[in-house]
């Protein structure tokens, strides 16, 4: 009765007029709090959902590369080779944890690797066999990002957008009609991420079983970070080979020009 009076509040007693202002309190509250609501969800929310796209489709890419299963191939056959003989020699397949020290392995030449010899193959026999290091773009920013810390932040906003839909009904009609229809923008939002990160478990379960993991004990965010490292390495191998190359042309141009001076002096001797 007394939240609908309209008059004069000055009129009314001193206990009357502190409940109005109590009302009015309550709803600058609710006012202030949606304000925050709508002014941190919006950047919150464009920030994310670039992330969760970029993730999704670095998963896809590693699945479907077409080059970097023609890479691993190619590490499989060789180390093989290499182990033929031993129990290691017939492998259908490599754990993805042991990639890295199996590139390293040394060769019988200075500061060259498995890796760098992989390179120099692929390099010979079908450039395109490294494409990979270039189609995967997000590989590097997505294996810094924490899935965990993302669902978090998810979370966060939902939870956010849940106690702003349950203050509606305790707001004026300026208020539920300044706010439900962003709430409901919202929640849409945040529907369309959350099947995101569904995919994203799906995803994971899809990389476990195409590199032969236990699913139980698989992470999507170290096989990110496995694949990282391993382009990163190709793409030092192909600088390092490329100035290894310079560095024997050039060694060999002195050659002959040495062999050729001296031919030279030998004949004005004679």
């Amino acid at each position: 009765m007394l939240r609908s009076y309209t008059g004069e509040r000055s009129k009314l007693g001193p206990a009357e007029q502190f409940f109005l202002m109590l009302g009015d309190l309550r709803q600058h509250k609710l006012y202030v709090d949606g304000m925050l609501q709508m002014e941190e969800f919006t950047p919150s929310i464009e920030a994310l959902r670039p992330q969760v796209a970029n993730y999704i489709g670095v998963c896809q890419e590693i699945l479907t590369n077409r080059s970097l299963k023609e890479f691993l191939k190619l590490i499989l056959i060789t180390g093989n080779f290499i182990n033929s003989g031993s129990y290691a020699g017939n492998a259908f397949g490599f754990r993805l944890n042991t990639l890295p020290k199996l590139l390293e392995t040394r060769s019988n030449k200075p500061r060259m690797t498995l890796l760098h010899f992989l390179v120099e193959i692929a390099e010979k026999e079908q450039a395109q066999t490294l494409s990979f290091t270039k189609d995967l773009r997000h590989l590097a920013q997505c294996s810094k990002l924490s899935l965990d810390g993302m669902r978090a932040e998810l979370k966060q906003l939902s939870n956010g957008i849940s106690r702003l839909e349950k203050q509606l009904p305790q707001g004026d009609a300026d208020f539920k009609r300044h706010f439900s229809g962003f709430v409901d923008r919202a929640k849409a939002q945040l529907n369309e991420l959350s099947s995101s990160f569904d995919e994203i478990g799906q995803l994971s379960r899809r990389l476990a079983e195409h590199f032969c993991e236990e699913e139980s004990r698989f992470s999507v965010e170290e096989c990110l970070h496995i694949f990282n490292n391993f382009c990163e390495k190709v793409k030092l191998a192909q600088k390092e080979n490329e100035e290894r190359r310079q560095l024997e042309e050039r060694a060999e141009r002195l050659k002959v020009t040495r062999l050729s001076t001296a031919q030279g002096k030998s004949g004005m001797c004679c």
